[in-house]
């Protein structure tokens, strides 16, 4: 059985920061349209396939724009936010609590914000494979937009067949406080989505997040889930 979703959090948003740029004449600091840019960004495929997901992007924004837009890609997002710092990229594709850190730290502005498949936002998850122990009636199937792909869900995130966006929430939230003494699966702790926010949520169930759970560290979406999957976390 695939493994269930537990529950819709906070809302972290792809961002687009641009630092240096005047915001009425979309130039330079002084006024001057660039001759070339760099954009960091963090593809969301890995190894052999990034220049299959990166070139295409980068040709369509040096022909949109007329202008030579070279791509890097980045370990994470706070990697980007120092790229924009260092000025070695202009312009970064990076998720809400990075945008903010640009911001604070570089004068970054919001320019672009990401829309996929109607949706502008995404709710952080929990995955579990003990649906026994997290799930208050029997996980309905039901179809992913963004995947697109068929997931598990339970505590009423989804209706069975439904069409998900990945958005809403909280929704069966209070059930963290029943991952006491179990291994959760967190991503880095610059990951809003993948960290911050479900370690607030645990905090706020009543948890010791240093002492309660067992932190399983993880790099990325894909490897949480793959932790669950494999046994070797109880919650991602």
């Amino acid at each position: 059985m695939r493994k269930p979703l537990l529950a819709a959090g906070a809302v972290a948003i792809l961002s687009l920061g641009l630092a240096g740029c005047a915001a009425d004449d979309g130039g330079s600091a002084d006024g001057e349209w660039p001759d070339e840019i760099t954009l960091s960004l963090v593809p969301s495929v890995e190894g052999e396939d990034l220049a299959e997901a990166l070139d295409p992007l980068t040709a369509y924004l040096s022909d949109g724009l007329g202008i030579d837009v070279n791509g890097v890609v980045a370990n994470n997002y706070a990697a980007t936010v120092e790229a924009l710092g260092s000025d070695q990229s202009q312009v970064i594709i990076s998720d809400a609590g990075s945008l903010y850190n640009a911001i604070q730290q570089y004068d970054a502005q919001l320019v672009l914000r990401d829309v996929r498949f109607g949706a502008t936002a995404y709710s952080a998850v929990a995955y579990t494979n003990d649906p026994d122990k997290y799930c208050d009636d029997e996980p309905v199937m039901a179809t992913y937009d963004a995947g697109p792909a068929e997931l598990s869900y339970c505590n009423g995130l989804e209706e069975a067949g439904a069409s998900a966006l990945g958005e809403g929430g909280p929704i069966g939230i209070e059930h963290l406080a029943d991952a006491k003494g179990a291994k959760v699966a967190l991503q880095s702790a610059t990951s809003p989505a993948g960290y911050q926010y479900p370690v607030v949520a645990m905090r706020e169930q009543g948890l010791d997040t240093d002492k309660d759970i067992e932190q399983i560290p993880v790099e990325g979406n894909n490897n949480a889930i793959i932790a669950v999957a494999n046994g070797d976390a109880e919650i991602g």
